[in-house]
């Protein structure tokens, strides 16, 4: 309950929030997106995420037909940006996952489970679609922290 309140009370701060708040857009992707964007709350920002692929630092898929590696790699890839903006997994209040086959529910739920806090997990959207930006890719979780200053 918390957690959707801290959403809820995030989006009204935005759509009140001045046209001088302060937005940090991290790693602007030539392809017309930003990895994660930093909007400050006051005495927290929120940190919300492009939606992560199994892909590495070099750019290359990771875990191809593997969706246990794929979503340990796309966990990863969070936890990373996260990081930069000076958070921790115990930040991320929201996941939301595409998989390509929802029957791999378990196995996502296996990894998931090593990175985030059971205690007080995010709240969470699960949806199966045909297909990814990539044939190969079999899950895509995009994500938000807020981030105590």
């Amino acid at each position: 309950m918390r957690t959707a309140f801290l959403i809820l009370f995030s989006l009204l701060f935005l759509a009140c929030a001045p046209e001088t708040r302060d937005t940090r857009y991290i790693d602007v992707s030539e392809r017309g997106y930003s990895h994660s964007v930093e909007i400050d709350l006051g005495s927290s920002k929120m940190v919300v995420l492009s939606g992560q692929i199994a892909v590495n630092a070099d750019g290359k898929i990771v875990g191809v037909n593997d969706f246990e590696e794929q979503t340990d790699q796309v966990f990863r890839n969070i936890k990373a940006l996260v990081e930069k903006s000076g958070g921790t997994m115990d930040d991320v209040v929201k996941i939301d996952c595409y998989f390509t086959d929802i029957s791999k529910l378990a196995e996502f739920r296996k990894v998931r489970d090593r990175y985030i806090n059971l205690k007080t997990p995010p709240t969470s959207v699960a949806v199966e679609v045909n297909q990814l930006v990539n044939k190969e890719l079999m899950i895509e979780i995009g994500a938000v922290a807020v981030i105590g200053k």
